[in-house]
C-alpha cells in the first residue's frame, strides 16, 4: 500500500509543480498608471529572486515559491513602497496608491482589499470580514449570508446536497442539529476570518459522507489581548426557551485560549400526523408532543506555541443533554366503504432521554523550514452515553369512548447506548520545486454497546419480556492513507489531484443468540480539481470526487425499540455502505456565483414504514435498496448597488431520480424541484447601529430518497441596535411569520398509500442581548495576525 502511494508521488511529482501568484496595480495620485516599475522580491538573505515591471496599466504578476519575502517597488532607483509577506498561498495586493509630491515619495497607501467571494481550486471561500450582512452578527449568521449554503432552523446544507458536517479551523465538530446551532450561535462573526465551502472534499479529509464540508476559519487572537461576549435571550413558540451563552478569548506571549459555551432551557412541541390508507381502513394518527428539555454546550481550545516552529493544542467538546418527553398519541381507525368510525387506539407516554458527549483532541504543529512544509498530528477521543426509559400506555376504544375488553397495554421500554471512538492522523505538507505533495494517513477504532430492556407491567409488577430484550455490540476499524498534489499549469490554470485508500472491518455481535455478522473491505476514493482564471477576474472550476456513507449506529442495532404497543423500529445488521460519485462545474465572477452539478447515488439506506392491515400495526426498518441521481443548475448573486442594503440570493433547480430495487416500493419516483433563498439586511441610519433584516426561502415539491415532499416557504425578520460603542446589541427577530414551513412526506409501500405531516414549531418571536467585551493586556495596540465517523450517530 505504502509502495503504491509511494510510486504515485514520484509519478505526480514529476509531472505537477506549486508557487504562488502575487498580483497588484500601482497607481499615482491622480490614479494614473505607473508603467515599467520595477517589482522585486528577495530573499532573507538579501538576493533578489524575482524581478518584474509593472505593465502599461501599472498591473504586475510575479509567480514565486511560498516563504518569506521583502516586496520591493521602485523606478529610476528610488524606492517606492515595500513590505515584508509570508506567502503560503496566492495574493492579490488589489490597487497600490503612491502619494507623491515634487517626485519625493510622500506615502504610500494599500488600497486592496480581498473578494467577498473567492474561488479556490478545491472550494469555494466567503470573507466575512467583507461582508455587512454578517457583521456583527453569529456564526449562524455568516453561514447565512454564505453563497450556496442552505441555513434553516437546526439544519446546514450545500446546495444539491443533504446535511453537512462543519469544522472549526480545520477541526471537525462532533455535533449536528440543535446542538450545533447553539454552538455556531455562541461564536461571534466578528471573530470569523471567512468560511470555506467544501462541496467535495480533498483527499485530506475523510471519504466519509456525501454531504461536503464547511470550515469555519477564525482570526487569529489579538496580541496580548482578552475579548469575549455574553449572549441571553428568551424565545417565545407555543412555549417559552431561555438560552445563555458566549464565549471567551486570551491571548498572551506564546499562550492562546479560546473558549464556547450555549445553555438552553425551555419547552418544544412539534406537531406530526401519519395517514396510512389501507384498502378497507384509514388510519388517522395524531402526535401531540411537549418535550421539556435541558441543553449545555461548552468548547475550549488551548494553544501553546513551544518553540518558533512547533505548536501543540488541546480541545475539549462537551454536550449534556437532557429530555422529558411527554405525548399523546390518538390513531382513529375510518372505514373507507362507510366512512364510520370503527375503533380509537390512544396511547400516552413519558419518554425520559439523557444524552452526553465528550470529545477531547490533542494536536501539534511543526514547521520544517522557511517555505511552508510542515507536519501536524492530531489524537481524539470520543466519548458517547445515551440512556432513554419510555413508559407508554395504549388503550383500544369502540367508536363511543368504551374501552375494548383486554385491549390495554402498559409497557416500560429502556435503552442505553455506549460509543467511544479512538482516533489519530498525521498529516504532510511538502512544497517543493515543481510539485506541492501533501499526504499522510489516519486510523480510528470504534466499540458500540447497545442494550434494550422491555418490561410488561402487569398489576404494578415489572416482567422481562426477552423476546423483546437484548444486548447488541458492534465495532468498526478504518485505516486511511493519501496523497494531494497540486501544480499551477500557468498564470491561469491549476490542477490538483488526490487519491485516498480506507480499508474498515467491522463486527457486529447479538449477545443472546450469539449471532456475530463480519464484513472487510477496501476502496479507493480519487479527486480532481480544475481552474482557470480569466483577464476579467472570472474564475472557472471542474471538480469530482468519490465518496461513501457508512449507517449510523443505530441503523445496525437489529432490535425493536417500541413508541407505542402498536409501533416499533428495528434496526438492520446486514445493511452495507452505500457510494457516491459527484462532479460539479462552476464559475465565479464578481458577485455572481454559477453551478451545475450530478451526483449519483448506489446501494443508499432509506427506513420503510411496513404496514399490516389485520394485526393493526406498523414497524420501520431500514435497507440498501435504492439508486438515486440527482442533476441541478445553482445560482448565487449577492449585492450591495443599493444604499444601506445588501442581499444574498440564491435560487437552485434540480431534477431527482431514485430507482428502487425493493418489490414493496415503486420502481422509480422522480421530480423536478426548485430552492430559492434571498437573506436581506438593511442599515437604517448614519451611524449603522440600527439595521433589520428580511429573509425568505420556498422549496417546491421535491424527491428525497424513496419519499416524496411537498412544497413549503417561511419568511423571518429581525431587527438589531447597537448601543454603547457597539459593545450592547439588542435584537428581536420573529421566524417563520405565517406559519408555512411544515411539510408532508408521502410514499406507496406495498400499495398502500402513507403520509407523514411535520412541523417542528418554527413559528417563534425572539428577544436577544448581546454584550462584547475586551482589553489589551499590555495596553499596547497590536494588529491581527489574522471527525467524521462521529457524525453518523443521530
Amino acid at each position: 500500500m505504502i509502495k503504491i502511494i509511494f510510486c504515485l508521488t514520484l509519478f505526480w511529482s514529476s509531472v505537477l509543480f506549486s508557487q504562488v501568484k502575487i498580483t497588484g496595480k500601482v497607481v499615482n495620485d491622480q490614479n494614473k498608471f505607473i508603467e515599467y516599475a520595477e517589482v522585486l522580491l528577495i530573499n532573507k538573505d538579501s538576493v533578489v529572486i524575482k524581478s518584474e515591471l509593472t505593465n502599461v496599466n501599472g498591473e504586475f504578476t510575479i509567480h514565486i515559491e511560498k516563504g518569506s519575502y521583502l516586496l520591493k517597488i521602485r523606478k529610476l532607483g528610488s524606492v517606492l513602497w515595500k513590505q515584508k509577506m509570508n506567502l503560503d498561498q496566492s495574493i492579490d495586493l488589489g490597487i497600490i496608491k503612491i502619494i507623491e509630491k515634487e517626485q519625493k515619495l510622500i506615502e504610500v497607501v494599500v488600497i486592496g482589499r480581498k473578494k467577498l467571494v473567492e474561488r479556490k481550486v478545491d472550494r469555494l471561500v466567503f470573507n466575512v470580514e467583507n461582508s455587512l450582512a454578517a457583521k456583527g452578527g453569529d456564526a449562524f449568521d455568516a453561514l447565512k449570508a454564505t453563497p450556496s449554503l442552505i441555513v434553516q432552523e437546526n439544519s446546514i446544507s450545500i446546495v444539491g446536497k443533504s446535511t453537512i458536517s462543519v469544522m472549526i479551523d480545520d477541526r471537525l465538530l462532533q455535533l449536528s442539529g440543535e446542538d450545533l446551532s447553539n454552538m455556531l450561535k455562541s461564536i461571534s462573526a466578528d471573530n470569523i476570518s471567512k468560511i470555506e465551502v467544501i462541496t467535495n472534499p480533498p483527499s485530506k479529509y475523510s471519504a466519509e459522507g456525501n454531504s461536503g464540508l464547511i470550515n469555519i476559519v477564525l482570526k487569529k487572537a489579538k496580541k496580548d489581548f482578552f475579548n469575549g461576549n455574553v449572549k441571553t435571550s428568551y424565545t417565545q413558540a407555543k412555549y417559552g426557551t431561555k438560552d445563555l451563552g458566549g464565549g471567551v478569548n486570551y491571548q498572551e506571549n506564546k499562550l492562546t485560549l479560546s473558549s464556547n459555551f450555549f445553555i438552553t432551557k425551555g419547552i418544544g412541541a412539534p406537531i406530526q400526523k401519519y395517514d396510512i390508507f389501507y384498502p378497507n381502513y384509514t388510519w388517522n394518527e395524531a402526535y401531540n408532543v411537549k418535550n421539556l428539555r435541558n441543553n449545555e454546550n461548552l468548547r475550549i481550545a488551548l494553544d501553546y506555541k513551544i518553540s518558533s516552529k512547533t505548536s501543540i493544542g488541546i480541545e475539549y467538546n462537551g454536550i449534556s443533554n437532557t429530555s422529558e418527553i411527554k405525548s399523546k398519541n390518538v390513531s382513529k381507525i375510518i372505514n373507507r366503504f362507510s366512512n364510520q368510525l370503527d375503533s380509537i387506539i390512544k396511547t400516552s407516554s413519558i419518554k425520559n432521554i439523557d444524552r452526553k458527549t465528550n470529545s477531547l483532541n490533542f494536536h501539534s504543529v511543526t514547521k520544517l523550514d522557511s517555505m511552508g512544509k510542515f507536519f501536524s498530528i492530531d489524537f481524539d477521543y470520543f466519548d458517547y452515553d445515551y440512556f432513554i426509559n419510555n413508559k407508554f400506555n395504549t388503550n383500544t376504544l369502540f367508536p363511543n369512548g368504551e374501552l375494548k375488553p383486554n385491549s390495554s397495554f402498559l409497557a416500560i421500554n429502556k435503552g442505553q447506548q455506549n460509543i467511544d471512538i479512538y482516533s489519530s492522523k498525521v498529516d504532510f505538507t511538502l512544497p517543493l520545486n515543481w510539485v506541492s505533495i501533501s499526504f499522510g494517513g489516519k486510523l480510528s477504532f470504534t466499540k458500540n454497546d447497545n442494550e434494550i430492556i422491555f418490561y410488561d407491567i402487569l398489576s404494578d409488577q415489572f416482567i422481562l419480556d426477552p423476546t423483546k430484550s437484548n444486548r447488541f455490540l458492534y465495532e468498526e476499524n478504518n485505516g486511511a492513507l493519501y496523497v494531494s498534489a497540486n501544480k499551477e499549469l500557468s498564470k491561469r490554470w491549476n490542477i490538483q489531484l488526490g487519491l485516498r485508500l480506507e480499508n474498515t472491518s467491522t463486527k457486529s455481535t447479538l449477545i443472546d443468540t450469539y449471532n456475530v455478522y463480519k464484513n472487510n473491505y477496501t476502496e479507493l476514493f480519487p479527486t480532481f480539481y480544475l481552474t482557470y482564471n480569466t483577464e476579467k477576474e472570472t474564475t472557472f472550476s471542474l471538480n469530482y470526487s468519490r465518496r461513501i456513507e457508512r449507517p449510523s449506529y443505530n441503523l445496525l442495532n437489529p432490535f425493536r425499540i417500541y413508541s407505542t404497543a402498536t409501533n416499533y423500529t428495528e434496526g438492520n445488521p446486514y445493511l452495507t455502505p452505500y457510494f457516491s460519485n459527484n462532479i460539479e462545474l462552476a464559475c465565479t465572477k464578481g458577485s455572481f456565483y454559477h453551478s451545475v452539478y450530478f451526483n449519483h447515488i448506489s446501494k443508499g439506506i432509506d427506513q420503510i414504514t411496513f404496514t399490516n392491515d389485520s394485526l393493526n400495526y406498523q414497524y420501520t426498518i431500514p435497507y440498501n435498496f435504492f439508486k438515486n441521481k440527482r442533476l441541478g443548475v445553482s445560482e448565487n448573486y449577492s449585492f450591495a448597488k443599493v444604499k444601506g442594503w445588501q442581499s444574498n440570493n440564491g435560487l437552485n433547480i434540480f431534477y431527482t431520480q431514485t430507482k428502487s430495487s425493493l418489490k414493496e416500493t415503486p420502481p422509480m419516483i422522480e421530480g423536478l424541484s426548485m430552492y430559492l433563498s434571498s437573506y436581506n439586511n438593511f442599515t437604517l441610519n448614519k451611524l449603522k447601529t440600527l439595521t433589520a433584516e428580511l429573509n425568505f426561502i420556498f422549496q417546491s415539491a421535491s424527491v428525497s430518497n424513496s419519499y416524496k415532499t411537498t412544497a413549503y416557504y417561511r419568511f423571518d425578520t429581525g431587527i438589531k441596535q447597537e448601543l454603547y460603542n457597539r459593545k450592547l446589541q439588542l435584537v428581536i427577530t420573529i421566524s417563520d411569520i405565517f406559519k408555512t414551513s411544515a411539510i408532508i412526506f408521502s410514499n406507496n409501500i406495498n400499495d398502500i398509500r402513507q403520509e407523514k405531516f411535520d412541523y417542528q414549531d418554527t413559528q417563534k418571536i425572539r428577544f436577544s442581548a448581546i454584550y462584547k467585551f475586551g482589553k489589551s493586556i499590555k495596553e499596547n495596540k497590536r494588529e491581527f495576525s489574522n471527525k467524521e465517523e462521529e457524525k453518523r450517530i443521530k
